[in-house]
């Protein structure tokens, strides 16, 4: 998300100003879909696609979750998300090993928006070691 709101953005050049968590990440790269190329509209694709399927949740769930080990092999995470009103959400390894995929997913299909302009940012200029630099 980082390296595509880099080269999609005008306003963020730095690594440092795009240290965002997914939320605001998701916002900022949300406000640079429009029409006005292919590779904008297939990030509002992707974009709905992750939130239909709760990815930012079901991360955080794995990450921040208690995780809970209990006979025959059955593991549960539970958390108490910010903000939610008292909802408790409660996954399994199952649902781990369907995050993992989904995940993989998202980041392939962001990959493939960068298309050959992330070497760029990967490799910069000398004058400019921390920064992407565009092409002119």
């Amino acid at each position: 998300m980082k390296r595509l709101l880099l080269v999609l953005s005008t306003d963020e050049t730095t690594f440092g100003l795009v240290d965002y968590q997914w939320g605001d990440l998701e916002s900022k790269l949300a406000a640079q879909c429009d029409d006005r190329d292919k590779r904008r509209v297939r990030l509002s694709r992707i974009l709905d696609w992750a939130q239909k399927l709760d990815l930012r949740e079901r991360r955080n769930t794995a990450v921040h979750g208690s995780w809970r080990l209990y006979k025959q092999d059955r593991t549960v995470a539970s958390r108490w998300p910010r903000k939610k009103n008292d909802t408790i959400l409660i996954g399994s390894l199952n649902d781990l090993r369907a995050l993992e995929s989904d995940c993989w997913k998202l980041v392939e299909n962001l990959d493939r928006l960068l298309g050959e302009e992330w070497p760029g940012a990967v490799f910069p200029e000398e004058s400019v070691p921390a920064s992407f630099r565009r092409k002119e």
